[in-house]
């Protein structure tokens, strides 16, 4: 399974409207399954939803409820939520491991410490050359090594936090060439990064897409010379769909200013007061903060604060609902929010108005330019958020596939491989074998 992150259904259903090279997928379109969109999960952000796909169940259940892990006092360095520990339901890798199967991982998210055959985990913390050595670390002993020997230009693709397709596609390639695994996962970033940068249906945007497509060439290459094709289905999917952004709302700043957040009084001097500047001041308590998804934000209340806190936050949020330049389009209540299958343990989800996305802070201003142009996160029924869902193989017939959903993903490769998936929310997608 190919996770092309931030791939649009749009870039292949209209490819030439876009002029887009992309030989292997429209291969794709012509011979093998194919859908029109695939529904996301709440919120449709990219570490919930790969947990999602290789669970069978929404976030609220495996518990990868977003990108950033949850960080209250935000004294974990910008962390995200990167360790395969904290899904709570079993993930295909485990599975498929109790069963003696070889599984290769390539930069899926939340796979530090998961159980693999080989495994190269997404992760970074500085932005840094040295990231690739936390990489190193953090991978199957000596793998990185190896795949350099055999991709001399390996290397200077890996660079954490975004990772370039070909690096990627290298490490992919070495697998199903050498270890030959029964299941491969591969996470290539390029696209939603252009994305995020540059906004959707721009040049950059489509270089990287084409790039996506050169290694999606070269893994059916790999295979068949590896004497794997034969018997192999070759997933493509993306995480989310994306949409165009101009204004980022920080929420964070009314519940700050309302006095739901405090901090710490710190140096008074002018010295103390830069590095206060430099380094925001930082939270001493809380009784409401926001936990930022891009298109969404939940809203948390410190246990035992009381029905007053809760009652502070709904007048603070509810006048901004649908009101000019306030950005937000909806609230959802916790109710709603475990019927989406999101953060069971959320006061309050905020979903950002169109044009606009959520972040964090609590300090400057509540609305600023966007520094990004382009955004996801938003509620799985935003047709904006559709993702991508293709099928391909000697095994698979051609067609297309009606309204898939994430969380059939892992129901529908268990079934392929015989894996005992207990408790999916999910259901086996209609994906008939030749």
């Amino acid at each position: 399974m190919v996770s092309i992150d931030g791939l649009k259904p749009e870039y292949y259903l209209n490819a030439d409207k876009y002029g887009l090279k992309i030989p292997f997928i429209r291969r794709v379109l012509r011979e093998g399954a194919w859908s029109r969109g695939m529904r996301g999960v709440f919120p449709t952000v990219t570490y919930p939803t790969h947990t999602s796909m290789v669970t069978g169940v929404n976030p609220g259940a495996h518990g990868i409820v977003t990108n950033a892990a949850w960080d209250p006092l935000e004294r974990n360095m910008g962390g995200w939520r990167w360790y395969s520990q904290d899904i709570r339901r079993p993930a295909l890798w485990k599975l498929a491991a109790e069963k003696k199967l070889k599984v290769g991982l390539v930069a899926w998210p939340v796979t530090v410490g998961a159980q693999a055959a080989e495994r190269i985990p997404e992760i970074w913390r500085a932005g840094t050359p040295d990231d690739v050595k936390l990489m190193r670390a953090l991978s199957t002993r000596g793998l990185l090594d190896k795949i350099a020997a055999r991709f001399p230009d390996f290397y200077r693709g890996l660079t954490p936090p975004t990772n370039h397709n070909g690096a990627l596609g290298d490490a992919a390639v070495y697998m199903l060439e050498t270890l030959k695994p029964q299941l491969l996962l591969l996470h290539l970033e390029d696209v939603d990064h252009e994305e995020h940068e540059k906004g959707p249906f721009t040049p950059p945007v489509f270089r990287s897409i084409e790039d996506a497509d050169a290694q999606l060439a070269r893994l059916y290459d790999a295979s068949r010379k590896a004497g794997t094709w034969g018997e192999t289905a070759m997933i493509i999917v993306s995480d989310h769909g994306f949409a165009r952004t101009s204004w980022t709302i920080h929420p964070g700043v009314l519940l700050a200013k309302a006095g739901l957040v405090s901090f710490e009084s710190g140096d008074k001097s002018r010295a103390g007061m830069i590095t206060a500047l430099r380094n925001r001041a930082k939270i001493s308590d809380w009784k409401a903060i926001i936990l930022a998804a891009g298109g969404m934000g939940y809203i948390y209340i410190k246990e035992g604060t009381g029905r007053d806190i809760e009652a502070k936050v709904l007048s603070l949020l509810r006048p901004l609902v649908g009101a000019p330049n306030s950005g937000i389009k909806r609230i959802y209540g916790a109710e709603e929010i475990k019927a989406l299958g999101g953060d069971p343990k959320a006061f309050l989800a905020i979903e950002a108005a169109p044009g606009y996305m959520i972040s964090g802070g609590y300090r400057g201003d509540y609305r600023t330019p966007a520094t990004l142009k382009g955004m996801h996160g938003y509620s799985p029924d935003d047709p904006r958020m559709l993702a991508s869902f293709l099928v391909y193989g000697p095994m698979v017939r051609g067609g297309e596939i009606k309204k898939p959903r994430v969380i059939d993903l892992a129901p529908t490769i268990a079934k392929w491989l015989g894996l005992d998936l207990k408790g999916a929310e999910g259901s086996p997608l209609p994906i008939l074998l030749k």
